[in-house]
């Protein structure tokens, strides 16, 4: 039975973490012999120089891994300092990930991104500073007699980490302060915002679109509202949740909202389905079978307190930020 191998490339390049398919290969010997063989055949036509091998990524399976005999050492009788790196990899690149994947939840938005970028230098940050790898790299590490040998690979592992926060916050600097600025939104304590918050959001975009005065005495009835709602159910995400449920199939249907409700984003600018797809409709049976664990959103808790109030010139603050893309 023949098994399809695709030999992928990795690198950090310019612009960052870059991988592409060199070739998908019919895989006949499944040895370690012959992965070994049609890998190595597969990288010489495109002048890959193996001694620039740092790592060799690839599942756990002995073929693949084993110290004694696998594909891994073989390559590692060519270039002496590779090392199976997939446990630093999956130590390292899981922060990445779930970074990536908060990033890519259809609702998340520029409200978002500060504390999400924030959060991710801040591990990779701690991780350099505790030189930590992980649990089995460092055990590995440690069965590696050459005391240089292991300085080096150590040391490339911090500049890979150096690399991916010198990378995030190259990107990021220019706008952090707007991102920071707007990231209040995404607070589901309403009581810890003041004014000055408001303010600094507000002086974002165009004057001439809000009246500061009424903005200020808008700001300070829902901040109230949400006061008295806490003060009366101690927490208020079981009403936000079933505010949402209860107008779920409205907005899912694209019906016109009375004058008091809000839409937090328009038709021609958002699409109902993505913001009200099978995400929260998961939300929702969720909700309904476990109460006693509710999870409340930003975007749905300013949607309740918006609800029913005539607060324009806050709307018009939330909506705009919460149209702002990632």
């Amino acid at each position: 039975m023949k098994t399809i191998l695709p030999i992928v490339a990795q690198y950090f390049s310019d612009v960052g973490v870059k991988h592409g398919i060199l070739e998908f290969i019919e895989q006949q010997d499944d040895s370690a012999g012959g992965l070994f063989a049609n890998i190595k055949y597969e990288l010489e036509p495109h002048e890959l120089e193996l001694q620039k091998l740092t790592s060799l990524g690839s599942d756990n399976t002995n073929v693949n891994v084993d110290p004694k005999h696998s594909v891994f050492s073989l390559f590692k009788e060519l270039v002496p300092l590779l090392m199976n790196v997939h446990f630093f990899w999956k130590n390292i690149l899981v922060e990445v990930q779930q970074a990536n994947i908060l990033l890519q939840k259809h609702y998340a938005t520029g409200i978002h991104l500060y504390g999400i970028i924030k959060d991710l230098l801040c591990k990779l940050n701690n991780r350099l500073r505790d030189d930590y790898f992980g649990s089995k790299v460092m055990g590995l590490l440690g069965t590696i007699q050459d005391s240089n040998e292991v300085d080096d690979l150590k040391k490339s592992f911090r500049l890979f980490i150096r690399t991916i926060i010198a990378y995030i916050e190259d990107y990021f600097v220019d706008r952090t302060s707007f991102y920071e600025f707007i990231s209040i939104f995404s607070e589901v304590d309403i009581q810890k915002l003041e004014w000055r918050n408001i303010e600094c959001c507000a002086a974002c975009i165009d004057p001439k679109k809000i009246n500061k005065d009424l903005l200020y005495n808008q700001f300070n009835h829902l901040k109230s509202k949400f006061i008295q709602l806490k003060d009366k159910f101690e927490v208020i995400d079981k009403q936000v949740q079933e505010f949402i449920s209860s107008n779920f199939h409205l907005y899912k249907q694209g019906e016109i909202m009375s004058h008091g409700e809000v839409k937090l984003c328009s038709d021609d600018e958002c699409d109902v389905e993505a913001e009200f797809g099978s995400d929260d409709d998961d939300n929702i049976r969720h909700h309904k079978n476990h109460r006693k664990n509710l999870h409340i959103r930003c975007d749905y808790l300013w949607a309740y307190l918006l609800h029913g109030e005539q607060t324009p010139d806050f709307k018009k603050l939330v909506q705009c930020f919460f149209y702002t893309s990632i």
